[in-house]
């Protein structure tokens, strides 16, 4: 029998490895106080370590026993995060979407396992598909951004991320402003109004909307080369936004939301159908705090966490609080470290984007690796192809 031991301390992480290595491996979760002893009396065991567990824990365990094969098993490998596992003792970070496939690159062919018959005296058991959220379903395209309060930068890391995505992939990019307090549309200045105007005069009209339409009744930023849809939920109903959405998804390559802090049922519901959600937050005890808060909230909803990604605002050598701290704090990695800048105010004055001028190269840095981690196929079809697209009715800047 192959067995495969999960460090860890959480059951439902346990449960859910033991799903998807069903007839690969025999999943076993046990404390980090036992691996020694199973390492010696197994020296070809396989350890994969949860990514809630400390690292201090792995570090002291290899330096006792330099033979131990250990990867761990994360929602997210960045970079940094993956140097941090490597300089505790790791092989490997594996993401769960591949963990099956690197267990039987390992193993071999998977077990052809047999389930037990069902007893004739009761019958089979009936799974219970899980329900998606009311609304939204079947968006694919969609990153959303959260913050525990308000001056986190939730704003400025969204227009930022959007102008590096264009810049690095030719990705068609929309972004949505659905915040409390409407931020992309006071940084660019422009009037929300008139858009939402438009939005709710063709929904009453109930018309199916062409591509030249859909980005006539947006905000188009010519430096970015992206477009803006400021929505309100005061104004909107959940329906009504879901409607917009849809139309909007359907000539977008990438959708990016900032749900403001996302409390609200319509904020719930993108979290849930979003392919990543950035959790913005600075190196302060307060925004900490906050964005535990946000964590249990999200739990409490049944929003995933396996596809929260934490990024790091406003990071500064001076900072007492750091980035592992914070990693420990959250029991998430930092998909992305910001640095504080005093070129972000000038831009946020001149209405600019900081990633644009290239004049950060640390932080244009930190936003073009998240960019090249998710968007690689882009990434390398733009640099060798010609865009595979063009925005209509708009000439692209040379």
């Amino acid at each position: 029998m192959r067995i495969l031991y999960f460090v860890t301390k959480n059951s439902e992480n346990a449960k859910r490895l033991t799903e998807v290595l069903q007839t690969s491996a025999l999943v076993k979760a046990i404390p980090s106080s036992q691996v020694i002893d199973i390492a010696k009396g197994d020296p070809e065991a396989i350890f994969c370590w949860d990514e809630e567990e400390p690292f201090e824990s792995l570090r002291t365990l290899i330096e006792r026993f330099s033979d131990l094969h250990v990867y761990i098993i994360s929602s997210f490998r960045s970079g940094v995060f993956l140097r941090q596992a490597t300089a505790s003792g790791a092989i490997d970070v594996w993401v769960w979407a591949e963990v099956k496939e690197k267990v039987e690159a390992i193993y071999g062919k998977p077990l052809m396992m047999e389930e037990p018959a069902p007893s004739p005296a009761a019958p089979p058991p009936i799974k219970k598909e899980m329900e998606s959220p009311a609304l939204f379903r079947g968006f694919s395209s969609f990153y959303a951004v959260i913050g525990g309060k308000g001056g986190v930068g939730n704003t400025t890391t969204l227009i930022s991320l959007a102008a590096a995505i264009r810049e690095e992939t030719e990705l068609r990019t929309i972004l949505v402003d659905l915040s409390e307090t409407g931020g992309v549309a006071r940084y660019f200045c422009f009037d929300s109004v008139r858009y939402q105007r438009d939005w709710l005069t063709w929904l009453d009209h109930g018309q199916k909307m062409t591509e030249q339409q859909a980005y006539s009744h947006m905000y188009y930023h010519p430096d970015g080369d992206f477009y803006v849809l400021p929505l309100s939920k005061e104004v909107l109903t959940g329906k009504q936004i879901e409607g917009i959405l849809a139309q909007v998804s359907r000539f977008a390559d990438i959708v990016l939301i900032d749900v403001g802090r996302g409390r609200d049922a319509i904020s719930i519901d993108l979290l849930s159908v979003a392919k990543a959600i950035l959790l913005v937050t600075t190196p302060t005890t307060l925004e900490i705090r906050s964005s535990q808060d946000v964590l249990t909230f999200l739990r409490g909803k049944e929003v995933s966490l396996s596809k929260i990604q934490v990024v790091l605002n406003q990071v500064s050598k001076r900072d007492k609080i750091k980035g592992e701290y914070v990693e420990n704090l959250l029991k998430l990695p930092i998909a992305i470290s910001l640095p504080k800048t005093k070129k972000m105010e000038e831009c946020i004055l001149e209405n600019t984007i900081l990633y644009l001028s290239e004049e950060d190269a640390m932080y244009c840095s930190a936003l073009r690796e998240w960019v090249e981690y998710h968007f690689w196929h882009s990434v390398s079809a733009a640099e060798v192809e010609e865009p595979r697209f063009s925005i209509p009715f708009l000439k692209r800047k040379e």
